[in-house]
């Protein structure tokens, strides 16, 4: 009985212990199981990687909206930058732009911080705009156009009252009369020191321009005046970079080039010691030189231009200023020289072979004064020139600022560099 009772004892005993053991165990597991998550959780919560932010372009730009001074103002269901010092630059394509406003259907107008070329605005036959023809057939095709959308464009003919009743949807286009005074004509951002042709015409069909001072006007001349092309981009765009500054434009492109080929028309290249902007692109590159150069007479024979002539621009291009290049990068390529008069295409009329030429008419543009290859027709003693956005007739003996044009052969590869003028490719 007793050693019943002894046993009976023992085994609660031992019940109770397992008991209190299993009960240590889960409790044990339990601290484990909560304490391992909470650290598990405040560790990722403190070393969680931070969410990529999403920028909206058009929800910046309207955060901005002022009702006074400079900045974006609300006019109606249109946006526009008003006044001269605004944070409105954009890059695009390689090139600065200002942006200009937000039309009504969201869309973002945008214009050419700088003359892109010099042509004459008329018309024939077959062309009823040469400042248009130039923009679709030439201009259009260097740009991405993945992210544009069509340009709303005021089309009324202004002689006194400036409105906006008619409006066109164009690919491309310049600014018109309205815009321009919707940001405050003379005392705004784009009033950029040259002459630029507007869209608008008066009743009697002649064209309206801005002067080097900002001041609005007509003509009846045929006089070749600075294109400023005016695009569109598409509404809610994300940033990828930049605050508007000059310094640090909006950037809605998140392109990489790897080839030269590949790279955007306006980008700006390290070559030879020299810095350039790409001018056109496809199976070669062509470059236009930013740097400046010491001025230099045309010739002092006539208007042609001949390598092999002494005491000559070309001479001097396409031997000294030649020697000073990476000649591997160089090829031999045929530059347009024939007589222009009216049309920018009349230039194709002829050519010349050379290593080192200089810009002609129609060609796509970054530079305010420079001689042109670009024969005048008129005399054999006079070359055209461009100065503020204008062209004009010059004497061929008259020293003049000038910017070498280079082609490139294909497939070179690039080694470093954004093309931007801060940071311009470098060639491998």
């Amino acid at each position: 009985m007793l050693k019943l009772y002894s046993g009976l004892m023992k085994k609660k005993k031992l019940n109770k212990e397992n008991v209190f053991v299993a009960l240590s165990i889960v409790f044990l597991l339990g601290s484990i199981l909560f304490y391992g998550g909470r650290l598990i959780y405040f560790y990722n919560l403190e070393n969680k990687a931070e969410e990529e932010v999403v920028t909206n372009l058009n929800d910046v730009l309207i955060s901005e909206e002022v009702f006074s001074g400079d900045g974006l103002y609300k006019v109606d269901d249109v946006y526009y930058f008003r006044g001269s010092d605004v944070d409105n630059y954009l890059l695009y394509s390689g090139r600065l732009f200002r942006i200009v406003g937000i039309d009504q259907d969201g869309g973002i107008k945008l214009i050419s911080d700088e003359v892109n070329t010099v042509i004459y605005d008329g018309r024939d036959e077959s062309v009823d705009s040469y400042v248009d023809d130039w923009l679709n057939n030439v201009y259009l095709d260097t740009l991405n156009q993945d992210y544009l959308t069509d340009t709303s464009v005021c089309s009324d003919y202004i002689d006194t009252n400036i409105t906006c009743n008619d409006v066109l949807k164009e690919n491309i286009s310049s600014l018109s009369l309205y815009d321009y005074m919707q940001a405050n004509d003379t005392e705004s951002y784009l009033n950029n020191g040259s002459y630029f042709w507007l869209k608008s015409k008066k009743s009697d069909n002649t064209t309206w321009y801005v002067d080097p001072e900002g001041i609005s006007s007509t003509t009846t001349n045929k006089v070749s005046l600075g294109v400023r092309p005016v695009i569109t981009l598409k509404k809610d765009l994300v940033v990828v970079s930049g605050d508007g500054s000059d310094s640090n434009p909006y950037t809605i492109e998140n392109v990489i080039a790897f080839n030269l080929s590949d790279a955007y028309v306006g980008s700006y290249v390290s070559f030879s010691d020299y810095l350039f902007r790409i001018m056109s692109n496809g199976d070669t590159t062509r470059l236009v030189m930013v740097d400046d150069m010491d001025k230099h007479i045309f010739s002092t024979y006539s208007n042609a231009f001949e390598t092999n002539r002494r005491n000559s621009l070309a001479y001097y291009l396409n031997h000294d200023f030649y020697n000073s290049l990476d000649s591997d990068y160089l090829i031999k390529s045929d530059f347009y020289d024939g007589i222009y008069e009216n049309y920018y295409k009349e230039v194709e009329s002829d050519s010349v072979n050379a290593y080192v030429a200089l810009p002609s008419v129609g060609d796509i543009l970054f530079t305010s004064d420079s001689l042109l290859i670009t024969p005048t027709g008129k005399a054999t003693q006079a070359i055209y020139a461009i100065n503020n956005g204008r062209l004009n007739s010059i004497e061929i003996d008259t020293e003049y600022s000038y910017k070498p044009v280079i082609t490139l052969k294909e497939d070179i590869v690039i080694a470093s560099g954004t093309g931007t003028s801060s940071d311009p490719y470098i060639l491998k």
